[in-house]
């Protein structure tokens, strides 16, 4: 799959990090420039890359850059982001958990992590002690974990009653967590 700006702009706001070429310096994306796709195939991105004694900004063709990013299966280890959580790490399974849960009015004790594979899926739940709390589940597909025009690539369930509130902020996490929603890391 070629790279389009379709797949870099929701992580845009984000400070998504990438490699160019061979290069072993680690970049940030901070604009796209559009006006060649039609022609030739490629936009231009800007990159910043930060050393000790200041920063330096270049540009550089779609084609030869390689965009930093989580597969779905790291949902269950502990990451940390630039300006999320404080700095600190968190597991971002157990946060989709709260915010896919609205009514919860304390951050309830996580019991157990729960992965396993099931109908071609990779399911992941979080139960909590309490079990009168429901449960999150995260699915996706094993064979395709980004989104595609036909296939959302995952489903978010709360317990038997499907009623996932705020998805969307779970998707928006997701993209500012930079995880692959977008199928990038196998076809770049």
């Amino acid at each position: 799959m070629k790279l389009e700006l379709k797949h870099l702009a929701p992580y845009l706001p984000y400070g998504l990090k990438c490699k160019v070429d061979n290069d072993k310096i680690i970049s940030t994306i901070i604009g796209i420039e559009k006006g060649y796709e039609d022609k030739y195939g490629w936009f231009w991105i800007t990159c910043a890359k930060r050393f000790a004694n200041g920063t330096s900004f270049n540009r550089q063709s779609s084609n030869i850059i390689k965009p930093i990013l989580h597969p779905l299966s790291d949902l269950t280890k502990p990451i940390k982001v630039e300006g999320y959580n404080d700095g600190k790490e968190f597991v971002p399974i157990v946060e989709m958990a709260k915010i896919a849960d609205c009514h919860f009015k304390f951050i309830p004790d996580v019991k157990e992590i729960k992965e396993f594979k099931e109908d071609g899926c990779n399911i992941i739940q979080v139960h909590y002690v309490d079990d009168r709390n429901p449960y999150f589940e995260f699915s996706y597909s094993i064979e395709d974990s980004g989104f595609r025009e036909n296939n959302d690539g995952f489903t978010m369930t709360l317990n038997i009653l499907n009623a996932v509130h705020n998805p969307y902020t779970i998707v928006k996490r997701l993209y500012q967590w930079h995880f692959d929603l977008e199928g990038l890391i196998e076809s770049v």
